[in-house]
């Protein structure tokens, strides 16, 4: 491995491989991701076809909640909003939802206001969002839906490979830290 090392802002270094290290070690094809393990690419195939699956399903319960229109990421901030409060900030709806740019935010607000499930409304330079009638009762149309038909399909003792919801929650968490830390890192490179 090359002694190339770069500052990450932090005051410390991380070590590079240099061009050699890095065409033996990547194999990149359209069907392989850029990883040196093959565990790793299989993990990462893995969480996407979770990821995939849970914008089927969160997009599906809408579909049957009456909202076809919606989008996986309208679906969330609507849930966001019903699950944090009666008036939830912009900025706690970004960190809820870890939204790294706000852009994309606007426009699902945008949609929702006009559709009649949220209201939104300013003090000082704060926008707060709420939920009308409207969208408290898509929200718990949907969770009528994954009460019937998700949570029926689990297992009693709602273990999943021997781990407690919680737990995996809990290890969902770290693998998020962890892929935030390396996008800080490659930033930082």
């Amino acid at each position: 491995m090359a002694e190339t090392r770069r500052k990450t802002g932090k005051n410390h270094a991380v070590q590079l491989p240099d061009g050699a290290d890095m065409e033996r070690a990547f194999v990149v094809s359209s069907l392989n991701i850029a990883m040196p393990e093959k565990v790793f690419r299989d993990f990462e195939y893995a969480l996407n076809s979770m990821t995939m699956t849970f914008q089927r399903w969160m997009r599906h319960g809408m579909i049957q909640a009456g909202h076809p229109e919606l989008s996986a990421l309208e679906i969330l901030v609507l849930r966001s909003v019903n699950q944090n409060g009666p008036d939830e900030s912009i900025a706690s709806v970004m960190a809820h939802l870890q939204l790294s740019e706000r852009h994309p935010l606007d426009y699902a607000l945008k949609k929702l206001d006009r559709l009649g499930l949220i209201t939104r409304r300013r003090q000082r330079k704060e926008v707060f969002v709420g939920l009308t009638d409207k969208g408290r009762k898509a929200c718990r149309d949907h969770a009528r839906l994954q009460h019937q038909c998700l949570l029926a399909a689990m297992p009693q003792d709602r273990k999943i490979a021997n781990m407690a919801l919680t737990e995996l929650t809990g290890m969902i968490r770290q693998l998020a830290a962890i892929y935030d830390h390396a996008i800080a890192v490659s930033d930082a490179t």
